[in-house]
């Protein structure tokens, strides 16, 4: 537990001394500069982005650590922990900022990340770090898995922590309430995680599409096998690396070379996609899954009449696509088809829902009251007063004159004097 802390402090301690403070310093110098120098390699406000709260992290971290040991300087068997390990749960509440702001972070580093200056200056970093194997993206990465390492750190102590032990029962309580931190903070982790997943994919491919947004997550990856279909038959392509995002599925080939990256080969739209396992009817390949897309293609039509003019006709057409893939096994099999059906069906659904937004009708209250509000407006202005279907309105009675303050006799005071005390 202690040195899990100590590590994961080293790592918020690298980011900082390593990556934020060096790209802080060059700032002002690049400011110097001007913009259009050439030199730039960050601005201030894509610091804040990429590192968010990492420092006051640290520092609450470090605090936690020297408790800790403290602790440990005076231990025993039946010393207490329990209220150490407590003062943890204020900490976790600036892991929820950092997270929710985590994709935007992802973005910020994929723009930096295609300006040479920035790859240059964060390599010379790296390089003088000593810390070879922990780049900036991985280090801003540290925080997102924290709290479920917490959750696994609890349960060990559960597990072998003597049940006549004074401190069990709060050992208990304490990776209770963990999990219960951790439960609520879930949805956060995993959508932090995939937001870093899509980064990660976009540095392993040669030339891939624009990959990298606010809203685009990585849900699964693997291999598989992509076969052409001719006729009644099949055949295989070779077998390419998959990776399935909450939009679309894209595929590379790798190089014969170990440790090359792979290299972009396609994509499918899943926006209106279905997806089903096929056996031998459809190939003669086993574990084989078939995806059908439908896209939706405009093509406009010029007609010319007898007088010289032309219409313009705008036509739609659907396309349809059929992809045949092949896993590995069953399990593989169905584990894509599972995954990929997920995908669509949550772009059905939030497709759907913007339908029903465009068509849902618009409430008449606006109107009545722009109605309301033209009435009002034309018996206002100083004119003769005339409703919406030409007919003289009602002018309004002078407002009564203030009715004097009524006074109990008995006690002196007003009415609304009496019922303020």
């Amino acid at each position: 537990m202690y040195q899990s802390e100590a590590q994961y402090i080293m790592n918020l301690v690298i980011a900082r001394d390593a990556y934020l403070n060096p790209l802080r310093k060059q700032i002002p110098a690049q400011t110097s500069h001007g913009l259009l120098s050439g030199r730039i390699v960050c601005t201030d406000q894509e610091l804040r982005l990429l590192f968010n709260n990492v420092e006051q992290l640290l520092e609450l971290h470090q605090d936690y650590l020297a408790k800790l040991e403290n602790r440990f300087r005076i231990w025993g068997p039946t010393q207490l922990i329990s209220d150490v390990l407590r003062q943890l749960f204020p900490i976790l509440k600036e892991y929820t900022p950092y997270m929710k702001a985590f994709p935007s972070a992802v973005v910020t580093y994929e723009r930096l990340y295609k300006v040479q200056a920035f790859r240059k200056f964060t390599k010379t970093c790296q390089d003088e770090s000593g810390h070879l194997g922990r780049n900036l993206f991985s280090l801003i990465q540290a925080p997102l898995t924290r709290i479920p390492h917490y959750v696994s750190i609890a349960q060990l102590l559960v597990k072998y922590t003597d049940h006549l032990h004074p401190d069990y029962a709060m050992i208990v309580q304490y990776a209770q309430r963990m999990q219960l931190i951790a439960a609520d903070v879930q949805n956060l982790v995993d959508d932090s995680v995939r937001a870093a997943r899509v980064m990660d994919v976009y540095t392993s491919i040669q030339n891939p599409p624009s990959l990298v947004t606010l809203y685009r997550r990585l849900h699964h990856s693997g291999e598989l096998y992509k076969l052409q279909s001719s006729g009644g038959s099949s055949s295989s392509t070779g077998m390419r690396h998959f990776y399935l995002f909450n939009d679309m599925l894209i595929w590379g080939r790798a190089k014969d070379s170990k440790g090359a990256p792979v290299q972009y080969k396609g994509h499918i739209e899943l926006t209106n996609a279905k997806v089903r396992a096929v056996g031998p009817e459809r190939t003669e390949r086993k574990y084989a899954l078939e995806i059908v897309t439908l896209e939706q293609q405009s093509m406009m039509a010029v007609s010319v009449v007898s007088n010289g003019l032309s219409l313009n006709n705008v036509a739609s057409t659907s396309m349809v696509s059929i992809h045949l893939l092949a896993a590995n096994s069953q399990e593989e099999q169905e584990a894509w088809v599972r995954e990929i059906q997920a995908v669509a069906d949550l772009l059905h659904n939030q497709r759907q829902a913007r339908i029903d937004r465009a068509n849902k009708p618009k409430s008449t209250e606006m109107d009545t009251l722009s109605r309301t509000s033209t009435v009002s407006s034309s018996s206002t202005n100083g004119s003769d007063g005339f409703d919406l279907k030409g007919k003289p309105m009602m002018k309004k009675a002078p407002a009564r004159p203030a009715q004097p303050t009524t006074y109990n006799s008995s006690s002196g005071k007003s009415f609304n004097q009496r019922l303020m005390f």
